[in-house]
């Protein structure tokens, strides 16, 4: 029978030993707005490749095509749509994570020129009715901020309107210490419970199904909302019906007239 033993090997400890740093997590903001841009170009490499796959696939098929069931490229399609969804999602996410670190621009903005300006590129075709009130003198404030407030209030306004058409009203109201634009549409609503919880990110109150989005916009607008100093308030529509948001800033945001 054998013995079964140990090695125990003895080194000189007078032999110099590497230097070992602490690492720490820093948190700053300059290296999260590091780490959002990869994990961005990481998350989005695979799934833009997943996009293209039904095409890649169905092209190798072109020359049988006649012999593939139908249901294939039926579920080839199925992949197409969702993985776009999932693109429009990741992004959205990421562009609602790095609002915090956006530097802050000083522009001057014509609330009534811009907002018709937005009105124009994202109102689908049909018979649409939009209504502007009021008026406000130059807001100066960061232009890409205002773009993406008013895209998603604009948008989440078409999207919950009833079979492509609809009224949207926009008022331009002047306090004595702050300002609102308000977009009030004649949907179908939200109920009173819901009206908070619809700015958390990722809450439709509907399938993404029926409505496509990826359930970002209005916690995007309400983040760059804050951002400039000011809140969301919600309440009814137009005529006690549909929805209606404000986007309220402070007063020192307006140019004044000499």
């Amino acid at each position: 029978m054998s013995n079964i033993g140990t090695a125990l090997t003895l080194k000189d400890t007078s032999v110099s030993q590497p230097t070992l740093q602490t690492v720490r997590n820093t948190q700053t903001s300059e290296n999260r707005s590091k780490l959002l841009s990869r994990a961005k170009h990481d998350l989005l490499a695979p799934v833009r490749v997943l996009r293209h796959l039904p095409d890649w696939i169905e092209d190798d098929l072109s020359e049988v095509s006649s012999l593939i069931p139908e249901v294939v490229f039926e579920s080839l399609g199925t992949i197409r749509a969702q993985s776009v969804r999932l693109e429009r999602m990741l992004q959205d996410f990421m562009k609602f994570e790095r609002l915090p670190f956006h530097q802050l621009g000083r522009d001057e903005i014509c609330a009534e020129t811009r907002l018709t300006e937005l009105v124009e590129t994202i109102l689908p075709e049909g018979p649409w009715s939009v209504e502007i009130l009021g008026s406000l003198p130059v807001i100066r404030a960061d232009s890409a901020l205002f773009d993406e407030i008013f895209s998603a209030l604009l948008s989440n306004a078409v999207k919950h309107s009833t079979q492509n058409r609809g009224f949207i009203r926009i008022r331009l109201v002047q306090g004595p210490s702050h300002f609102d634009i308000e977009i009030s549409d004649e949907g179908n609503g939200i109920s009173d419970e819901n009206l908070i919880s619809v700015f958390e990110p990722f809450i439709m109150l509907q399938s993404r199904d029926e409505i496509e989005g990826s359930g970002m916009g209005l916690a995007i607008a309400l983040r760059a909302v804050n951002l400039l100093g000011g809140e969301i308030q919600v309440g009814r529509g137009t005529d006690e019906n549909g929805f209606a948001v404000a986007a309220r800033f402070p007063s020192e945001l307006l140019v004044e007239k000499e």
